[in-house]
């Protein structure tokens, strides 16, 4: 009876049991957090988290937790935060040359998101040169979820898109960048409504950017101005004109920002 006893016997005790628990919690809870960040941070671009996610994340000090909460701060608009964590990173953290860039790349788009922000525009009206900024990150090879970032928002807003990684290069389709008057060309729109007009016709404009003298023009089918307006600065609106003293024919308008023509169109009135 001793023998069997003895035989049958677990030398695993309730601590080893309890710590062996303790340690799959761990795992399983490391697991999901990775999940969350690569689902929420490094996939989408807009994320709209609880102070409770926030929470989380400070409390892992880890290269991914740290650039994730960045990411929350600079969705609620704390850029100084965002960017304060990410040269804390550069500075407290031992990295390599490429994760560095890579930062230094985020850091780059939320100060054009910041820049546009307080200029009152948004990510989707970006000036010549915060454009220019945005497509140098996407160009990037080096610049990690920066450059993903970058092109995602590019060619959502504007219509500028990237090969997938991962495409084979004798597959890629050719990337056509557009030059700079092609994608001012875009931007700024100008309509007239209804064309052909009667007694009335509405030019409806939506710019990149704004300026004090902004004049909208309309040309008879002569070349002579007939009425001209000063829009002031707004991104967009309609003006209304009054044709019912206007001859028939094509007209011309016109909008130039500081004496820079913008953009052109034509719209025709028949009585």
């Amino acid at each position: 009876m001793i023998d069997m006893l003895y035989a049958s016997r677990d030398e695993t005790t309730l601590r080893t049991i309890m710590e062996r628990t303790l340690a799959d919690l761990n795992f399983e809870r490391q697991r999901d957090y990775k999940r969350l960040i690569h689902s929420k941070f490094f996939v989408e671009d807009q994320v709209d988290e609880p102070d409770s996610v926030l929470y989380y994340v400070s409390r892992i000090n880890t290269l991914e937790s740290n650039v994730a909460r960045a990411a929350i701060y600079a969705d609620r608009g704390q850029f100084n935060s965002a960017t304060a964590l990410l040269d804390s990173m550069i500075v407290n953290f031992k990295l390599e040359q490429g994760q560095v860039t890579e930062l230094v790349a985020l850091k780059s788009i939320y100060g054009i998101v910041e820049s546009a922000i307080i200029d009152g525009r948004d990510i989707a009206r970006l000036n010549s040169s915060e454009l220019t900024s945005l497509i140098s990150i996407a160009d990037d090879d080096n610049a990690g979820i920066a450059q993903n970032k970058a092109q995602n928002a590019l060619c959502f807003h504007y219509d500028i898109c990237y090969a997938p990684v991962g495409t084979p290069k004798n597959n890629q389709l050719p990337i056509i960048r557009p030059t700079k008057e092609e994608l001012l060309d875009q931007l700024n729109v100008m309509t007239a409504f209804p064309n052909p007009a009667t007694d009335y016709i509405t030019v409806e404009y939506q710019l990149l950017s704004t300026s004090e003298n902004t004049i909208l023009s309309v040309f008879d089918p002569l070349g002579r101005e007939v009425e001209s307006r000063t829009l002031g600065m707004n991104y967009e609106g309609q003006e209304l004109f009054d044709t019912r003293s206007w001859s028939d024919g094509m007209y011309i308008f016109t909008l130039r920002q500081n004496d820079e023509l913008v953009q052109t169109g034509k719209f025709t009135i028949i009585k």
